[in-house]
């Protein structure tokens, strides 16, 4: 028949075909499919062009390492001309192919194109992992980690490799170089600290501690241990090696800072060393491992807490000097603020409520009252040493805290008269802040609610047991005396007190002294309202024949004058006499004041005086708030009169 001879031609060369797949199969293993083989046929003729297969399809290129490695020279010379004799088969093939059917065409096409594309696919690893090898040598990276020339191979790397994997690669190839993985981890730790520091090594640095991180057979002291931090003998310096920052970075990332904490504190002890323990605390905001620093620090708190010992003194355990040798600044010293933190934890509830009262006598007992108030007026001001603790909890600007330190300060200073001289002292003092403030604030109010007296309050404070009046208002006892009367409204009765129930006017050193207070001074409104007080008795019990100027020993005429615009005595006792010249009405008799003052210091003082007071008004403030003297018309008018009748009479 006329076709037979078609149908035997045809079978041999599919046979033919057939016997070539096979063979070429035994030795190109990789799986392309023929969008691939398109890409890499036209990528393989320059190592410079992207030979990356489409991102779908790469890991049938790149299985594991070994696929990679194990194209030899000889292999590649095999393949290359195994392709020769294809592509001339294929050209011969496609020629005879016109008579074949369409469907056959297109089968010899499928089958062509699949060998093509997986001899390529071989021939591609094997350029791809030469470029990386060749271009790793020729930029001498093998002589170290710290060389500027890795952000160029990794380029390089970049033209073969798709994005998502060049870290992985970059990282595969360094650990065949090295032939150890284990000894990648300290270079890449040093190299990352370094001042030429690019992208490749970060890039490959990340991509390590990633794969710690994912893999939970790395723990915090297996990769401690990688990373060569258990040879080094001086803790303190520990957390300034770059290696330490690695792990800080691992722990962080995975989570496992607990872990790491108790890896450094050790089975059999209670805290971490002291001296390492000191480097962590000193560690600032501005430090890449700050936020590491403060959590191992944290744990080690929460585990003291957590495990308490009878009998166990922390205070010691932190090797921190009490009141018995050279007292710690724990506002200051890296351990003692620690310490302070520990402090407030365990006098906090489980609701988180913190006993300030605690607080303050555990630190009593350890520092003394005034070292005590300062830590706790830091802690008020700063918050908590540790950032997270602050953050659960915060404690900077807390509230009510007085008597809980009340009640606690009264048991350790002994009693009310010490707590109320020690709260006026501290009030002085230029370390007075918010805690000393609240608690003063509460013992006044309680003796306002006690309903203590005048003279009570200040027994209390020990004013009396001191030897002279010009010395009491330099006290800060004083200050809270005054503080108690204002708030009380019971100045009337402090001056009374003060005055003594036998005598005129209040001790005459301690009158002079309240005369000289200025309005700066918090002093000042109690020391006037004392002295009107004082005008006032006199004015309401006179006495006859009794000479106010002689009471308040002043000098006259008869001796060196008293200059009464510039002595606090003397402005007191003007004032004085204007109020013994006020009418009913309040209106002042300027004759009667010129009189009383003419016959003490004569006409040019008592004039200079009383000018003086229309030009600023009475010594006492009260005085002038309530019957303004100053610029009074019924003065100009007074004065004018004067003069006219002194030049009268001189003539």
């Amino acid at each position: 028949m006329p076709v037979m001879p078609k149908k035997t031609s045809l079978t041999k060369a599919l046979m033919v075909i057939i016997l070539v797949v096979r063979s070429t199969m035994g030795m190109a293993t990789a799986d392309l499919s023929p969008e691939d083989a398109l890409r890499t046929f036209q990528a393989s003729d320059t190592l410079d062009m992207d030979l990356t297969p489409h991102a779908s399809k790469q890991k049938r290129y790149l299985r594991s390492a070994t696929d990679v490695t194990t194209t030899s020279t000889g292999e590649l010379r095999r393949l290359v001309s195994d392709l020769s004799g294809l592509k001339e088969f294929g050209n011969s093939l496609g020629k005879q192919a016109v008579a074949f059917p369409a469907r056959l065409r297109q089968s010899v096409s499928a089958i062509y194109s699949k060998i093509m594309t997986r001899i390529r696919g071989k021939r591609w690893l094997w350029v791809k992992n030469n470029k990386i090898k060749k271009s790793f040598t020729d930029l001498k990276l093998e002589e170290g980690m710290k060389t500027s020339e890795h952000l160029k191979w990794k380029k390089i790397v970049e033209k073969t490799t798709p994005k998502a994997n060049v870290p992985e690669v970059m990282f595969n190839f360094l650990v065949t170089e090295l032939k150890d993985e284990n000894l990648l981890a300290p270079l890449l730790a040093q190299a990352k600290e370094a001042a030429t520091a690019d992208d490749m090594v970060k890039s490959v640095y990340n991509y390590q501690i990633s794969k710690w991180v994912h893999n939970d057979n790395y723990s915090p002291d297996l990769v401690f241990k990688i990373l060569g931090l258990n040879k080094k003998t001086e803790l303190d310096k520990l957390p300034s090696r770059p290696e330490f920052s690695m792990w800080a970075a691992f722990n962080t990332e995975k989570k496992s800072e607990e872990k790491a904490f108790e890896f450094l504190k050790g089975s059999h002890n209670r805290i971490i060393n002291l001296n390492l323990m000191r480097t962590l605390a000193k560690i600032g905001e501005a430090d890449a491992n700050f936020k590491f620093a403060q959590d191992l620090l944290r744990f080690q708190l929460q585990y003291l807490k957590k495990n308490p010992k009878v009998m166990e003194s922390s205070f010691k355990l932190f090797r921190l000097q009490g009141k018995g040798s050279k007292l710690t600044d724990l506002t200051t010293d890296p351990l003692g603020r620690l310490w302070v933190d520990y402090v407030y934890m365990r006098a906090q509830s489980k609701d988180g409520i913190t006993d300030f009262g605690a607080v303050y006598s555990k630190l009593f007992n350890k520092v003394g009252h005034d070292a005590a108030v300062g830590v706790m007026e830091k802690m008020h001001k700063d918050g908590y040493f540790l950032q997270s603790l602050e953050k659960e909890n915060p404690l900077k600007g807390k509230k009510d805290v007085a008597k809980e330190l009340y009640e606690a300060m009264l048991k350790a200073l002994g009693g009310k008269g010490n707590l109320a001289k020690t709260l006026a002292q501290a009030k002085s003092s230029p370390k007075f802040g918010y805690m000393i403030e609240s608690v003063y604030s509460y013992q006044i109010a309680k003796w306002i609610e006690h309903k203590d007296t005048t003279g009570t309050v200040f027994n209390l404070l020990g004013l009396n047991t001191l030897k002279t009046f010009d010395e009491l208002l330099a006290r800060p006892e004083f200050s809270m005396w005054a503080a108690f009367i204002t708030e009380k409204k019971s100045e009337e009765k402090a001056f009374e007190f003060l005055k003594g129930s036998h005598n005129r006017i209040i001790n005459l050193n301690l009158m002079r002294t309240l005369a000289k207070i200025g309005e700066a001074d918090a002093n000042f409104k109690f020391a006037q309202d004392l002295l009107r007080f004082q005008l006032q008795y006199l004015k309401k019990n006179p006495k006859v024949m009794e000479s106010s100027f002689k009471l308040f020993r002043l000098q006259g005429k008869g001796s060196k004058l008293t200059d009464l615009t510039t002595d606090q005595l003397g402005r007191l006792w003007v004032d004085y006499v204007y109020m013994r010249a006020q009418g009913e009405g309040g209106i002042t008799d300027f004759r009667e004041v010129y009189k009383r003052l003419k016959k003490r210091v004569g006409h040019d003082a008592a004039v200079a005086v009383m000018e003086k007071v229309h030009k600023d008004g009475y010594f006492l403030k009260a005085l002038e708030k309530e019957k303004p003297i100053k610029g009074d018309k019924d003065f100009d008018s007074f004065l004018k009169d004067l003069r006219e009748k002194m030049a009268k009479n001189s003539k």
